[in-house]
């Protein structure tokens, strides 16, 4: 989703460059207008693909090119997910406080995020790619 914002900036269009923050303030139908504002022709942009580099599969930035309606619909199917995951993330959040709020004494909860925290310190960077080092 990062890079299809950076790629929406390269075109003139006014979007905060955070994922999170963008599928926390727009909407659907915010996407669309924005999106609306994008000019006829093909668009080029940059994503992740895993590709093979001396017989292992490895994370890398190809550049694409799309007909500007595939584009516009690759985004929108992009920001659903990523309003999906928010919703999800939110919904995981509130169990646990829950939890939390409502534990008995002599309990505990052992709450593990396999992540580590992980938070996108670049726009470039990618789960995996953490991962592997």
């Amino acid at each position: 989703m990062a890079m299809m914002l950076k790629c929406l900036r390269s075109l003139g269009i006014p979007v905060c460059n955070n994922p999170e923050v963008v599928c926390r303030q727009v909407t659907k139908d915010g996407m669309e207008v924005l999106l609306n504002n994008i000019g006829n022709g093909d668009v080029q942009f940059d994503t992740w693909k895993r590709v093979d580099f001396d017989g292992k599969k490895h994370m890398k930035i190809v550049h694409k090119k799309k007909s500007r309606d595939d584009y516009i619909s690759l985004v929108k199917s992009t920001h659903s997910e990523c309003l999906n995951h928010v919703g999800r993330v939110k919904t995981q959040y509130a169990a646990i406080r829950q939890l939390k709020d409502t534990l008995l004494k002599d309990h505990i909860i052992l709450q593990m995020d396999f992540a580590e925290n992980f938070t996108c310190g670049s726009m470039d960077e990618v789960l995996e790619c953490i991962l592997e080092r």
